[in-house]
């Protein structure tokens, strides 16, 4: 899964999901708005535009999330929102 992150010097997170049919950029002039108070991650589900690799499910997607959280932010974030499939 690749992701995309605005505001890397800041230390709380926040993860935004797009929706299906969607990617990223749904999300990007948010993340363009908070980015100097939050670190902010959009990841690009997979089968989306950009992404890697083709879709297989919803709780393969968010194991690949939560892993990615686990990984480089010690299991916890400031705040995680979604739209739809998100």
């Amino acid at each position: 899964m690749h992701y995309v992150e605005y505001g890397k010097e800041n230390n709380n997170i926040i993860l935004l999901l797009h929706g299906g049919g969607l990617s990223w950029w749904n999300y990007e002039d948010t993340a363009k708005s908070l980015q100097k108070d939050f670190h902010i991650i959009l990841p690009i589900l997979d089968g989306h535009a950009e992404s890697d690799k083709p879709f297989t499910t919803i709780e393969d997607n968010a194991a690949e999330i939560i892993a990615f959280i686990d990984t480089h932010f010690g299991g916890s974030v400031f705040m995680i929102g979604g739209l739809s499939l998100g």
